[in-house]
């Protein structure tokens, strides 16, 4: 079944510019949230927020975006079977949670209440960091908003200098109790003003293996993910940011219906796998500022995203 999602644009002026704020005799980095339709210092936000920096997604070493959340203060993260993670706050999931990738929604029309296995379409090894809200924003985002918003925003490497300079990274993870393996390389070129990128990650998961040997089989899992992004920058702070994010699982088992249990003396399923998963998502953005007393700033966003729920 596919299910797509075509979200035509949205246009976005801000009459007063947002700017950060400086504690005498001291400059305090900005921290951006999601609580407004903008940026604003984290502990200025009336709601309850909770960000997960770049610093804690590389320690984590997440297989799926989910295990990066796990530990974030208000967000619990429910798992039903390997490769798929559910972030709950307040006590609210699934649709009732409104995900934003890029200021995007994730969220779809047939987007389920239940704990689905959306976020891990996304690669989390192109994340920078994630912006929690906790608690209703309905009248900001809509009625997907009611227990709260997982903003997801990936890495946009920055240039300095007229000279040309390349950024590689190459990261490699092994899990011992999956046999699992993870291999991400991403390159990034650029100059002042100009910088394009892609990145190519792939994971093989080989059955869970309990502390007691048991293997808990079928767990096993697969998937191949690929972006790339151009950012163009011109002298008057005019940005035009185009991306595409791809990840497929091919074949996912839902291990919860494969073996017995809660008083069935039979699996509930011969065979229950997600088969494929998958996401394809293109993003374009445009943002500028100076344009005299009646227009502070402009943003423009258009997107397109077709997901695969096997």
């Amino acid at each position: 079944m596919f299910k797509k999602l075509i979200t035509a644009g949205m246009l976005v002026a801000c009459a007063q510019a947002l700017t950060a704020t400086a504690a005498v005799g001291a400059a305090l980095e900005e921290i951006h949230v999601t609580a407004i339709r903008g940026t604003k210092d984290a502990r200025e936000s009336v709601s309850a927020v909770s960000i997960v920096s770049r610093e804690s997604l590389a320690q984590s070493q997440p297989a799926i975006i989910t295990d990066a959340l796990k530990g974030a203060p208000g967000v619990f993260v429910q798992q039903t079977t390997p490769g798929q993670g559910t972030a709950i706050i307040r006590g609210l999931k699934g649709s009732e949670i409104l995900h934003l990738v890029d200021g995007m929604r994730l969220n779809n029309a047939l987007f389920r209440n239940a704990p689905n296995q959306y976020l891990a379409l996304i690669d989390p090894w192109i994340i920078e960091r994630s912006d929690i809200v906790r608690g209703p924003l309905s009248s900001i985002y809509g009625s997907d908003a009611m227990g709260g918003v997982v903003h997801l925003i990936s890495s946009r490497p920055s240039f300095t200098g007229e000279q040309w300079n390349t950024q590689s990274r190459f990261r490699v993870a092994y899990d011992s109790s999956t046999l699992g393996q993870t291999f991400n390389a991403a390159v990034a070129s650029g100059r002042d003003g100009f910088a394009t990128g892609a990145s190519f990650s792939y994971q093989s998961f080989d059955d869970v293996r309990a502390a007691d040997r048991q293997v808990q089989a079928p767990s096993g899992y697969r998937a191949r993910a690929a972006s790339a992004f151009t950012v163009l920058t011109d002298k008057q702070d005019r940005l035009w940011d185009l991306s595409v994010q791809f990840l497929e699982q091919p074949a996912t088992p839902r291990y919860d219906e494969l073996v017995p249990g809660f008083g069935q003396t039979q699996p509930a399923s011969q065979q229950f796998l997600f088969m494929p998963n998958s996401r394809l998502f293109v993003h374009g953005s445009h943002k500028s500022a100076g344009y005299g007393r009646w227009l502070d700033a402009l943003e423009i966003h258009l997107g397109w995203q077709q997901m695969r729920d096997g």
